[in-house]
């Protein structure tokens, strides 16, 4: 007979296991205008990020103590991810992007100045909170949903002289095919415009190159499962957040001349607010991004080697001597 306690027990593993679905569906509520007496606007729909990191920021604090080589990888991970995103907008931006005007009133008010044009601060906000939400997605499957298949054992067994730094030209070919392929989608969908697709080109480039260097030595760290549930949590927040109101209520939108000429009629509200088919690639770089950034920092934090340069080039002092596992 199964005693109470168990029983309890047994329910409330059940709930915890489930409490991810929990925090997506609350952090649903009021940027789909669920509570009638608030509207929607940019700035709270950020609420499809910050509630996330609400609910597993704790949760991360808790398993990981002060000065954890997580939480640096963490931190770092972030602080990448958001300098990138922040560099696109105040530095391209201008040929990518665009914003509603700041007389439209539906931003706060605050502008951050950029090259060519203004960028609300809701979207400075935005590349400090996604990153993290998606991290947190991640190192909840990873370290409790799944954790099954964190390759823990791999990462505390990386060698004193195994470098990071691997080139891999199979990844290098792909990027370089993808650049290509840009090149000839843009001259058959748009020929009167650019050559080159501003856009499409910026994403291969900051999301494919790094893997050009370091996919081979972070591969095998990565929980390729809990990147997939992180995947499907990005794609489910953004097909709502971007497409259901971001690009209708103008809260940003994208240059056409600047895209591959490829447009999704469905999700494009008017000829002069688009969503193009890259747009969509967004959704599935940004977890891999995050992740591998996470990964990649995390494994040099592991690393056994004694300097940054021996981690990442594998090089070791004259003389030293060599371990056959890490101490």
């Amino acid at each position: 007979m199964i005693s109470k306690d168990t029983a309890e027990a047994s329910w409330l593993g059940m709930l915890r296991n489930f409490d991810w679905l929990a925090v997506v569906l609350i952090s649903w509520v009021l940027p789909l205008g669920l509570v009638s007496s608030i509207e929607v606007t940019y700035f709270n729909s950020l609420l499809f990020w910050l509630i996330p990191i609400a609910c597993l920021l704790p949760r991360f604090v808790r398993l990981t103590h002060r000065g954890s080589r997580r939480r640096r990888a963490m931190l770092w991970a972030v602080a990448q991810l958001f300098i990138l995103g922040v560099v696109l907008d105040l530095v391209f931006g201008h040929f990518v992007l665009r914003f509603s005007s700041k007389t439209s009133g539906i931003y706060v008010g605050v502008y951050v100045p950029a090259i060519g044009m203004s960028v609300p601060i809701e979207e400075v906000l935005f590349y400090g909170l996604g990153p993290a939400a998606i991290l947190l997605v991640y190192f909840w499957c990873d370290e409790f949903w799944l954790s099954r298949y964190n390759p823990q054992d791999r990462r505390l067994h990386l060698k004193i002289d195994e470098r990071l730094f691997r080139m891999s030209y199979k990844a290098l070919l792909v990027t370089a095919v993808l650049i290509l392929l840009g090149v000839v989608l843009k001259r058959i969908w748009d020929p009167s415009g650019d050559w080159i697709p501003r856009y499409f080109t910026f994403l291969v480039v900051t999301g494919a190159l790094p893997a050009v260097f370091f996919y081979e030595s972070v591969k095998d760290l990565v929980n390729w499962r809990a990147l997939a549930v992180t995947v499907l949590y990005v794609l489910a927040t953004s097909i709502i957040w971007e497409v259901t109101l971001g690009v209708p209520k103008r809260w940003w939108g994208y240059q056409a001349e600047a895209m591959l000429g490829k447009m999704i009629e469905v999700w494009s509200p008017s000829p002069d607010w688009i969503f193009p088919v890259e747009a969509t690639l967004v959704w599935l770089a940004a977890p891999f991004a995050s992740v591998f950034a996470y990964e990649a920092v995390k494994a040099f934090e592991y690393h056994p080697a004694p300097t940054a340069v021996g981690r990442i080039f594998g090089y070791t002092r004259p003389g030293s001597q060599i371990p056959a596992d890490r101490p």
